[in-house]
C-alpha cells in the first residue's frame, strides 16, 4: 500500500482500532520505515528512539539476520500445534537458553507476552506447591491477564475491571530511597521483618510465592545490597517460591542475564520476554528451576495456548540470542549504561525544579518530577522527534544496547529543554 492510499484508507485509524495504554485525545504518527535507533513516519517525519520501543528493542532496528532466520523457517515449518508435536527451532531455543542460564534450570515454557508468562508461573507455583497465596508489591505492574492484573499494585488500572482476588495479597515493598536506613553497612532490613510478619499472619502454608521484578523498572528504585538475598533465604525455610519477573529487566538490559544476579539471587522461576527477539515477533519464556521441574515430571501440565513455542517466534529468538552472543551483548550493556551515565550527568537534569532525582541501573534509567506531566512532555518530545517513556511523574530513557553516545545526548539535550519549560 503506497502513501497516497494509506493516507486515504486510515485517516481515521483512530477510530477502526482499539488501542491499550493510550491517551485518545493525543494524536499518533503512522510509522512506515525504520533503520538502528530512528523511525520514520508516513509523513516524512523521522523519530529517535530512546525507548528501544518500550523495552524491546534491545538491538535496535533493521537487524537483518534475525529477518534472514525468520524467512528461512517461514519456508519449512511455520507452525505446529503443541497438541501435536514440537519443532527444532522450539527445541535449539530452549536448549540454547537453558545451556545460558546454567545447571540450576531445567525446563522452558514459551508464551506469547509477558501477561501469559506471569499467567503461567502464578499456575505452576500454586500447582507445585499445592498452596494459592501469591505475594506481590505495591508499585508493581506484571501484566494485564486476570492473575497478572490480580498480582499489580496499583489500584488506577484494577479498579475498571474488578481484578481484586483474595488470593493475591499486595504488600509494601522497600524504598531504600527515602528510608532512614540508608547506608548498607546500618541497615537493619526493617523492611523485611514487615513482610515476614505478613507471611506469619496469613500462614506460609497457604503462600506458594512471592512474584516481583529484581527492581521496580518503572521507577528504578534500588534495593539494597542485601535485601534480595535476605528475603530469598527467608521465604525459602518456608517453602514459598520466589518468581523472578524479569521481562523489563532481563536478557541484558542491566548488564546481567537477568537482573536478580546483581543481588547473587537465583529465583525459582524466572520469567523473560520484550527483548528476547528485539521486536521481531513475540515471545516470552517462564524458565523452571530444576527442583520446581522435578515435581511437575510424569503428569500433564493442564495450562497451554494455541501458539505456544510458535516455530517463527523460536526462529526469531534463537537468532537474536546468536547475535547477542556473537557481540558480547552484555558487555555492550555495561558500556552503553556507562555513556548513558555520562550523559544524563553532563546534562545534568537534577538542576531542573520540576527534577526531583535521576536514576539510572544498565540501560534503565528514569528521571523522577515533582508534577505529573509525564504524558504532555512524552507528547512534546514526541512532536519533535523523539521517543521516550513514562507515566505519572516519570520519564523513562532506555535506549538499545547500540545507541551511539551522540545520539543519547542529542535526545537527553532535547528532553532537558522540554522540561526546563515546566520549571
Amino acid at each position: 500500500m503506497n502513501i497516497i492510499n494509506l493516507n486515504k484508507s486510515f485517516k481515521n485509524h483512530k477510530k477502526q482500532v482499539l488501542h491499550g495504554w493510550r491517551n485518545p485525545t493525543l494524536k499518533y504518527p503512522i510509522f512506515i520505515k525504520s533503520k538502528n535507533n530512528t523511525l520514520f513516519d508516513h509523513n516524512g517525519n523521522k523519530y529517535l528512539d530512546l525507548d528501544s520501543q518500550a523495552l524491546v528493542n534491545i538491538l535496535g532496528f533493521g537487524i537483518k539476520e534475525i529477518a534472514e532466520m525468520i524467512r528461512s523457517q517461514i519456508k519449512s515449518i511455520y507452525y505446529i500445534s503443541p497438541m501435536h508435536g514440537d519443532t527444532i527451532p522450539e527445541i535449539v531455543y530452549a536448549s540454547s537458553l537453558l545451556e545460558l542460564l546454567g545447571s540450576n534450570f531445567k525446563k522452558i515454557h514459551f508464551c506469547l507476552s509477558g501477561s501469559m508468562a506471569v499467567e503461567t508461573a502464578i499456575k505452576v507455583a500454586r500447582l507445585v506447591t499445592g498452596k494459592s497465596i501469591i505475594l506481590s508489591f505495591k508499585d508493581a505492574f506484571h501484566g494485564v491477564s486476570h492473575a497478572a492484573l490480580a498480582s499489580a499494585g496499583m489500584d488506577d488500572i484494577k479498579v475498571p475491571f474488578r481484578s481484586y482476588d483474595p488470593k493475591h495479597v499486595i504488600i509494601e515493598r522497600p524504598n531504600c530511597q527515602v528510608c532512614y536506613n540508608n547506608k548498607y553497612e546500618k541497615c537493619n532490613y526493617i523492611c523485611i521483618d514487615s513482610i515476614l510478619k505478613i507471611i506469619e499472619k496469613i500462614g506460609d502454608k497457604s503462600i506458594a510465592a512471592i512474584i516481583s521484578e529484581p527492581f521496580n523498572s518503572n521507577l528504578c528504585n534500588i534495593p539494597k545490597k542485601f535485601f534480595w538475598q535476605k528475603l530469598k533465604n527467608e521465604i525459602g525455610k518456608r517453602s514459598i517460591l520466589l518468581i523472578g519477573d524479569e521481562i523489563s529487566t532481563g536478557f541484558g538490559r542491566t548488564g546481567k542475564l537477568f537482573a536478580f544476579q546483581h543481588w547473587k539471587v537465583v529465583p525459582d522461576i524466572i520469567l523473560f520476554g520484550k527483548n528476547l527477539t528485539s521486536g521481531y515477533l513475540p515471545i516470552s519464556s517462564v524458565i523452571i528451576s530444576k527442583q520446581v521441574a522435578k515435581q511437575l515430571e510424569g503428569n500433564i501440565f493442564k495450562h497451554g495456548t494455541t501458539f505456544e513455542g510458535h516455530a517463527l517466534c523460536c526462529s526469531a529468538g534463537l537468532a537474536c540470542l546468536n547475535i547477542c552472543k556473537k557481540i558480547n551483548w552484555l558487555n555492550l550493556a555495561k558500556k552503553t549504561s556507562s555513556k548513558l551515565r555520562i550523559v544524563l550527568n553532563k546534562i545534568n537534569f537534577n538542576s531542573l525544579r520540576q527534577v526531583r532525582d535521576v536514576r539510572i541501573f544498565g540501560l534503565l534509567s528514569v528521571i523522577e518530577l515533582n508534577d505529573q506531566i509525564a504524558e504532555e512532555v512524552k507528547s512534546e518530545c514526541k512532536e519533535q522527534g523523539l521517543l521516550i517513556g513514562g507515566f505519572f511523574n516519570y520519564l523513562r530513557i532506555s535506549p538499545a544496547i547500540n545507541i551511539k553516545t551522540e545520539e543519547i545526548f542529542l535526545g537527553a539535550n532535547l528532553l532537558y529543554k522540554i522540561i526546563k519549560k515546566y520549571n
